[in-house]
C-alpha cells in the first residue's frame, strides 16, 4: 500500500512537470507567431472648421459708407469705411457657423489701432456645436473726433479650438 502511494504521489509530480514544459512550449510558439502579426487602422474623431458666414450692414450714416468681406477662407472679416466724418457710425451683422464636426469655442478678435474710432461687438466668445451650428453677433463702429472725408479699414479675427464640456 505505501509502495502506490508514493508511485501516485511521483506520478503527479511527472505530469505537472510535463503540463508545465508543454505549456512553456505553447506559449513561446504563440509568442513566435504574434511577432509577425501586425494590426493596423484609421481612428477619426472628427474635424474643427468654425467660419464667418456672413457680414452684412444693418445701419449706417449717410454721406460715408461702410462695407464688410470676408477674408481667409471665412477666418476673417474686413471692415471698410468711407468717407467717415466725426459722429459717424455703422453697425454689422455677423454669423459664425462650424462647418466642422466637433463643437467649438471661439473668439472673435479685433484689430483696431485707430484710437479715434470706438468699435464694440456683442458675443466675442461663443460655443458652437458640430455639423451645421451657427451663433448671430453684432458689431457697432462709432468714429469720434477726426478729419472728414476718412478712409478706415479694420479686421476681425476668429480665433478657435475644441469645446469641451468636462473643463
Amino acid at each position: 500500500m505505501v509502495w502506490r502511494k508514493v508511485i501516485n504521489t511521483r506520478s503527479y509530480g511527472i505530469v505537472c512537470i510535463a503540463l508545465a514544459i508543454a505549456l512553456n512550449t505553447i506559449g513561446v510558439g504563440y509568442a513566435a507567431w504574434q511577432n509577425g502579426l501586425q494590426v493596423e487602422g484609421v481612428v477619426a474623431t472628427g474635424y474643427i472648421d468654425p467660419q464667418f458666414t456672413s457680414c452684412a450692414v444693418v445701419e449706417n450714416c449717410f454721406p460715408g459708407r461702410a462695407e464688410a468681406m470676408l477674408d481667409g477662407q471665412g477666418k476673417r472679416l474686413i471692415l471698410q469705411i468711407y468717407d467717415a466724418y466725426p459722429g459717424y457710425y455703422a453697425h454689422f451683422r455677423f454669423q459664425v457657423a462650424n462647418q466642422g464636426t466637433v463643437p467649438v469655442s471661439y473668439t472673435a478678435r479685433i484689430d483696431n489701432n485707430t484710437p479715434e474710432v470706438a468699435i464694440r461687438i456683442s458675443d466675442t466668445q461663443g460655443i458652437i456645436g458640430g455639423a451645421g451650428g451657427s451663433q448671430y453677433g453684432d458689431l457697432w463702429l462709432t468714429v469720434g473726433n477726426v478729419d472728414e472725408n476718412s478712409d478706415y479699414l479694420f479686421t476681425v479675427d476668429l480665433a478657435f479650438q475644441q469645446w469641451d464640456a468636462v473643463k
